[in-house]
């Protein structure tokens, strides 16, 4: 009995240094609600039958090609759904344009506002020159209250159609996916 304990011990301890050692960026989500709610839309609201995206995710360094398919794929479908959208006339897509975990499913995108997005755009900026290719990161959230998608457990209702997937307002789940 005292092996096995040991050994559960030790692999529990493993994860947890592991997670440390993991780099993170942490977005507040009291200066960038908008931009919180589809990146937690995204996290922990879509299903693609294995669970919603996570918090997790996997630096590619891809090149411009690849970087424009994915935010085309995301959102510009038909056409950039954001221009002449007052003031959230910014498309953000997560999972992350620079992510393997774009290519895994269709990415959701929300309307954000410039502003926001250079937030996001900075903080990604110097988190990407930190990393080497497959390199994970954790995304976090901080000061979620205005965000709900953000909530434990999620509201996953996307009742204004805001959030966007496969070229069309993004489904709201029976119940929340299991999280990553």
């Amino acid at each position: 009995m005292i092996p096995q304990t040991l050994f559960f011990l030790a692999a529990i301890a493993s994860t947890v240094l592991a997670q440390a050692d993991t780099p993170t960026v942490e977005f507040d989500c009291s200066d960038t609600p908008e931009l919180c709610n589809n990146m937690c839309w995204g996290a922990y609201c879509t299903d693609d039958g294995s669970g919603a995206f996570g918090t997790t995710l996997t630096y590619d360094a891809p090149d411009a090609a690849t970087t424009n398919a994915r935010y085309k794929e995301a959102c510009q479908t038909p056409k950039n759904r954001c221009s002449g959208n007052g003031d959230l006339n910014s498309c953000d897509e997560y999972p992350f344009k620079q992510t393997s975990d774009a290519d895994i499913d269709a990415a959701v995108s929300r309307c954000v506002t410039t502003n926001a997005q250079s937030i996001q755009g900075g903080k990604l900026s110097t988190l990407f020159q930190s990393l080497e290719k497959n390199d994970q990161f954790i995304v976090t959230f901080g000061n979620p209250s205005d965000s709900q998608y953000c909530s434990y457990p999620p509201t996953c209702t996307n009742t204004d159609d805001l959030e966007w997937q496969n070229g069309g307002p993004a489904p709201s789940p029976e119940k929340p996916p299991t999280r990553k």
